[in-house]
C-alpha cells in the first residue's frame, strides 16, 4: 500500500506542477482533385485559429486502431507484435451499460482531481494488446527474452478543458484481465491471413488463465505554441506530464507537435497519451454549418517514461512461468513517433504512424528496442 501512495503522491505533484489553468474527395486514388483541393484551400481567407467544438454530443466521433510490428515494413514478428482498440466518443461513452465512468468520477473526487471545468469530454475504449518473444515457433519458456503477455481491456477517460489558457486534465480509468486466450487468438489470426507460422508458446504467457488488473492515469496538457495561418501553414506544439498507477505504474513527460492544414480544435489530438494500444480519445471535428473541415498534417513527438513498475514483464499475483525482477527493468524509456493524417470533407480519416521505444529489459535477448506501426481509422459525426 505504501508503493500506491507513494506513486499516487508522485502523479498529484506532477499535475500541481503545471499551472491549471472541404475538400469532400474520398478516393485516395484521384491525385488531381486532391491536388486541386489544396490548391483551392490555399486561397481562402487566413484561419487565425480553429474554432472550438460546442456542446458535446451524444456521440461526436469513433476511431478503430490497429497497431502491428508488420506495419513498421521490419519484416520482424515480436516485443509489441500488436493491438486493436475501438474508441468512442460523446456524451453516451459515460452512460452505456459497460462504462466504468462513475468509477472514474469517484477516484478523481478521491484525490481531488477535479479541475473546475464548464467543458468536459468523454470516451470509451475497449482493446486488447499482445507482447511476444522473437522465437514463437519454441513451445518452451524463453527464459533470455520478454515473456508472452496479453491484456484485453475496457476503459472510460474525462478531458477537462480550459479553452482560454488552451489546458486540459485527461483522466483515465481502465478495467481488464491479463493472460486470456485472446492474446494467442488475434496474433495467430493474423499470422494465417500473412500466410506465417503460429506463435507455439501462448501457454507461458503472463497470467495465464487469466488475472484481473487496473490502471488509474492522469495526465495535464498544454499547447505551448501555436500558429495558425490557413492552408498548409499551421503549427501545434504541445507539452504533457502523466503519472499512472496499475499494471503500468510510473510518470512520463512528453512534447508532440502537428503541421500542416489544421483545422481541429487543440484539445482533441493526444498521441503523446497513448500506451501501445491504449490509445487517447479520436478526435473531433470543426465544422463550418453542416460540413466538416478537411484536414492533412504530419505529427511527431517523443516521451520520457520513467517505469517503475510493469506487469506485461513483472507479472502479478499469479504465478508465470517467466517474470522480470524490477532490478533486471529498464527503467528509464525514450519513446518516439512520426505520423500523418488525413481527414475528408465527409468526415472519415486515415492515419499511419510509426512509433520507436527504447529497451525495457538490461540484458539478454530481450535487450532491444521496440519498433511497431499503427493505422487508424475514424469517423467525425
Amino acid at each position: 500500500m505504501s508503493v500506491l501512495r507513494f506513486f499516487v503522491s508522485v502523479l498529484l505533484l506532477l499535475l500541481s506542477s503545471s499551472a491549471w489553468a472541404n475538400s469532400n474527395v474520398s478516393d485516395a486514388n484521384n491525385a488531381p482533385l486532391i491536388l486541386a483541393s489544396f490548391i483551392e484551400d490555399e486561397q481562402r481567407p487566413i484561419l487565425r485559429r480553429p474554432k472550438p467544438q460546442g456542446k458535446e454530443e451524444a456521440r461526436s466521433s469513433w476511431a478503430l486502431f490497429i497497431d502491428n510490428d508488420l506495419f513498421a515494413l521490419s519484416g520482424r514478428d515480436r516485443d509489441y507484435t500488436g493491438g486493436l482498440s475501438f474508441t468512442l466518443a460523446g456524451t453516451t461513452a459515460a452512460t452505456h451499460a459497460f462504462s466504468v465512468d462513475s468509477g472514474l468520477g469517484q477516484l478523481n473526487r478521491l484525490f481531488s482531481i477535479a479541475p473546475d471545468s464548464r467543458d468536459i469530454r468523454h470516451s470509451f475504449k475497449v482493446g486488447l494488446t499482445a507482447f511476444t518473444p522473437e522465437q514463437t515457433e519454441l513451445t518452451t519458456p524463453q527464459l533470455d527474452d520478454r515473456p508472452y503477455a496479453s491484456l484485453i481491456y475496457i476503459a472510460n477517460s474525462r478531458q477537462y478543458l480550459n479553452h482560454r489558457e488552451r489546458r486540459s486534465v485527461i483522466t483515465t480509468l481502465t478495467v481488464g484481465a491479463l493472460g486470456l486466450k485472446i492474446g494467442s487468438a488475434l496474433q495467430n489470426g493474423i499470422h494465417s491471413i500473412v500466410g506465417s507460422d503460429k506463435a507455439q508458446g501462448w501457454d507461458n504467457q503472463i497470467s495465464d488463465g487469466g488475472e484481473l488488473t487496473f490502471r488509474y492515469s492522469v495526465a495535464h496538457q498544454k499547447t505551448a505554441w501555436a500558429r495558425y495561418r490557413g492552408g498548409m501553414n499551421n503549427i501545434e506544439i504541445k507539452r504533457a506530464v502523466r503519472g499512472s498507477v496499475g499494471y503500468l505504474t510510473g510518470a512520463t513527460a512528453g512534447i508532440s507537435a502537428r503541421w500542416g492544414r489544421i483545422n481541429s480544435p487543440w484539445w482533441s489530438f493526444n498521441p503523446q497519451l497513448s500506451d501501445y494500444a491504449e490509445k487517447s480519445a479520436p478526435q473531433a471535428a470543426t465544422v463550418n454549418g453542416k460540413q466538416h473541415a478537411s484536414e492533412f498534417y504530419f505529427w511527431a513527438g517523443s516521451n520520457l517514461h520513467l517505469r517503475a513498475y510493469n506487469a506485461f514483464l513483472q507479472g502479478q499475483l499469479r504465478d508465470s512461468a517467466i517474470t522480470y525482477s524490477s532490478g533486471e527493468l529498464e527503467h528509464l524509456l525514450l519513446e518516439s513517433w512520426l505520423g500523418v493524417t488525413k481527414v475528408f470533407g465527409s468526415g472519415y480519416r486515415v492515419s499511419y504512424l510509426i512509433r520507436n521505444q527504447t529497451s525495457e529489459l538490461k540484458q539478454g535477448n530481450g535487450d532491444r528496442a521496440i519498433t511497431w506501426g499503427g493505422l487508424i481509422i475514424g469517423k467525425q459525426f
